[in-house]
């Protein structure tokens, strides 16, 4: 059996994106999945506040493509102002053309994170409590 070779990794070191201590400086989106009894799947769209940590929208739906999130952004905007950047992962609803397109179009500086580092920024919850559940409360 052959050994893999090891992965190529970025050398140097990793800078923390600076923002201002006010509302809208940074917002954090990302999706979270689970599923009914049933067996059927959904995914909830969460979209903070990374400075007041308010969680500004929270999308259900079994599926969402990345106009629908960008139609989601617009409608957020409207409501409560541009926001600095926003952030997300390299997920497909979040790199798609439709959120560059609305990005560019809406002049908002986007950030992907590295896969790794969404764990820093999930909520923690018992095991118990399905995500479901918190959208319902």
């Amino acid at each position: 059996m052959r050994k893999r070779r090891a992965r190529c990794r970025a050398v140097g070191t990793r800078a923390p994106i600076l923002v201002d201590a006010k509302a809208n400086a940074r917002w954090s989106l990302d999706f979270v999945h689970d599923q009914f009894a049933c067996g059927r799947r959904f995914r909830v769209l969460n979209i903070v506040d990374d400075v007041t940590r308010e969680c500004l929208a929270a999308v259900p739906d079994t599926s969402i493509s990345g106009r629908r999130v960008a139609r989601e952004l617009t409608d957020l905007i409207r409501r409560r102002g541009k926001p600095g950047m926003i952030v997300a992962d390299h997920g497909t609803g979040f790199t798609s053309n439709a959120i560059l397109a609305w990005a560019k179009d809406a002049g908002v500086d986007q950030r992907i994170r590295n896969g790794g580092d969404s764990s820093r920024y999930r909520m923690k919850v018992p095991a118990q409590v399905s995500p479901m559940d918190i959208w319902l409360v």
